[in-house]
């Protein structure tokens, strides 16, 4: 009886203290569903573990700031996450606002992507992150992190402004309406292919940097997000804010980096400039979006209330329960898609004992691991199989690419030599349309179109029928619309604009020229006809389709690859089709030999304007582009 009533004063004289440690936990969060890690099961596996600890359940961040200043009241020493990075912000922005001496941070890292876990080297296993609590309170073991704040607004992860940002609002929209957000998936990616790089002043603790970019994003992580890693060498506790800024860098392109997760040392010499400060300013003449930790907030710049942004650095804001400092870099290692995909997967629930009603069965309580599904396991060995031939064929593919491109400067010189290929013969133009308009059928068509057709044979059927397949819709749309794609994610967006005015183009004026001369195609009865076409004849639309096209491709080629193997299969397959398209349009019976004739010409006539205005953009690109690298060798 003694025994018995000594251990109820006991228990009583312990839920009467104040807590020694505070778990705040989000239900919503994955603990909730996988590990079935309730409240009670929770305290028993603190107690079994000597802490004196209190649960603490929070339905929104209002709340559960609240509780962390009311437990800082009572004289809490750790003040727990349990949950996500979401979870974890929560409880951060609560430390933050507390007056005095603040709380130390646990962290439980029972979320999807455990970014701010990673940072610390705190493991994902409930067990283990549990008995890492235990250690760190027992020996009041703690270690520094910084905050990162904009204004009165703590972050803990990143901020950002510019595309990225703008394009959160849209990524809640689709999180929440699914396809039924259409309208804003459309102006999402039309943002994304419009966007241009924007003129951005920073002031980095005094010093003045002024460049082009279409993002600034301030790290106090290495990584964010679906394990992002911006900033490979960020850490969380060396005062500084890593300034990370995507200049020389396309909508797409950026997109398509995050998207592959590429190799972030790799993209820091290429595409990106990062910076190191304490205090940080971002001007931008327009308006640009701001997001912190994934939330969008708003917009500044020229015509808000926030024509600049100031964001600083608290060194050693809070104490952290970790094993060890944070290391170099941190979580500076970026998962593959499918990595990512198998951390969405859901686990099984873990197989636990009973509640337990006295100390003595609390004691031996603990939370037991949940163990993986099939699939889980299945997603994971795939995802290992599969790192690193996706990581090594994204960085082969931009290797190649930026190992083979020469520079502007070389580009516009040699379009320079390229242009006078294209001149003569533009005012037999005008005389060969005029021609075709008066008489049916002009001298040496006839003698032409029957030797061409001497040489039929079922393997030239098939050869002469595959050169002209790309220039017929809807093939022809895809295959320009997927170089064009082609082209951007290289990096050459001139170029890809430049190809689809090589198509658009050229099928405008190939159109008008029919509607003009209205010559009639060879009768079937006279020729042999493969394929019968009811459009007018003069000039071979195919003809100037493929030197417009092909032609520019060569010429582009020329200019932007370096000389090698890979620049004479280009060229030498760009020239091919072009030498081809016209013995084939009159082998097939399509057309008359002068009709190919003036296509031919027209197709050059077209495309020598077209290189013409390509070389003037291109001299701008280079000129630019010795500007950039004139500033740079100044700095």
């Amino acid at each position: 009886m003694e025994t018995a009533a000594a251990s109820q004063a006991e228990q009583r004289e312990r839920r009467e203290a104040p807590a020694q440690v505070v778990v705040m936990v989000n239900a919503r969060a994955r603990m909730g569903t996988d590990a079935c890690l309730s409240d009670e099961r929770l305290s028993a596996s603190l107690r079994a573990r000597g802490l004196h600890g209190r649960v603490q359940p929070t339905e929104s961040e209002e709340d559960c700031i609240a509780q962390i200043a009311r437990a800082a009241r009572e004289g809490a020493e750790v003040i727990v996450s349990a949950g996500g990075d979401g979870t974890v912000r929560s409880v951060i922005e609560g430390l933050i606002r507390v007056q005095g001496q603040r709380p130390a941070l646990g962290i439980l890292a029972l979320g999807t992507m455990n970014n701010i876990a990673a940072s610390f080297g705190i493991p994902e296993e409930i067990e283990a992150g549990l008995d890492l609590l235990a250690e760190c309170v027992t020996r009041s073991r703690y270690f520094p992190m910084d905050v990162g704040m904009i204004g009165d607004d703590p972050f803990v992860e990143v901020a950002g402004v510019g595309l990225m940002a703008q394009l959160f609002p849209l990524a809640e929209d689709v999180k929440s309406n699914g396809l039924q957000a259409s309208a804003d998936i459309i102006a999402g990616v039309r943002d994304i292919m419009t966007a241009q790089p924007a003129h951005v002043v920073l002031r980095l603790d005094g010093h003045r940097e002024q460049m082009q970019a279409l993002q600034v994003t301030l790290c106090n992580t290495p990584s964010h997000g679906a394990r992002i890693v911006l900033s490979p060498h960020a850490r969380v506790d060396d005062g500084l804010l890593d300034v990370v800024v995507d200049a020389r860098v396309s909508g797409p392109r950026m997109l398509w980096d995050l998207l592959t997760h590429l190799d972030p040392h790799l993209m820091t010499h290429q595409r990106r400039r990062i910076f190191q400060a304490r205090r940080v300013s971002i001007t931008q003449a327009a308006r640009w979006a701001l997001q912190m930790d994934g939330a969008y907030k708003g917009e500044y710049g020229a015509g808000t209330d926030r024509p600049m942004i100031e964001a600083r650095v608290e060194p050693a804001a809070l104490r952290v329960c970790a094993a060890e400092r944070p290391p170099a870099g941190g979580a500076a290692q970026p998962e593959s898609n499918l990595q990512t995909f198998a951390r969405l997967l859901p686990t099984r629930a873990a197989a636990t004992a009973t509640t337990p009603t006295t100390d003595a069965t609390s004691s031996a309580s603990a939370v037991a691991p949940a163990p993986t599904t099939a699939a889980q396991d299945l997603a994971a060995g795939i995802a290992r199989g599969a790192e690193g031939v996706a990581q090594n064929v994204a960085q082969g593919v931009t290797q190649q690419v930026e190992r083979r491109l020469a520079s502007p400067e070389h580009a516009a010189q040699m379009l320079k030599a390229l242009r006078w290929v294209y001149m003569p013969g533009v005012a037999l133009g005008v005389v060969a349309a005029l021609a075709a308009r008066r008489w049916a059928v002009l001298p040496g068509d006839n003698e032409a179109l029957a030797a061409i057709q001497r040489l039929r044979s079922p393997v030239m059927d098939r050869v002469m029928t595959a050169v002209a397949a790309p220039g017929f819709p809807p093939l022809s749309i895809g295959l320009i619309g997927a170089g064009a794609v082609g082209l951007w994610l290289a990096r050459l967006r001139l170029e890809a604009a430049f190809l689809l005015a090589a198509a658009g183009g050229v099928t405008l004026l190939d159109t008008s020229l029919k509607g003009a001369v209205q010559r009639k195609r060879p009768a079937a009865g006279v020729v042999r006809v493969l394929r019968l076409i009811n459009a007018p004849s003069f000039p071979s639309g195919h003809t100037m389709n493929y030197v417009s096209v092909f032609g520019f491709l060569g010429a582009a080629s020329m200019a932007n690859v370096r000389p090698g193997m890979l620049r004479t299969a280009l060229t030498g397959a760009c020239a091919s089709m072009v030498a081809l398209i016209g013995p084939a349009r009159v082998y097939l019976g399509a057309h008359w030999p002068s009709d190919t004739a003036a296509g031919y010409l027209f197709g050059g006539l077209y495309l020598g304007g077209l290189l013409e205005l390509y070389t003037q953009a291109k001299l701008r690109q280079a000129r630019r582009h010795a500007q950039r690298k004139a500033a740079e060798e100044r700095r």
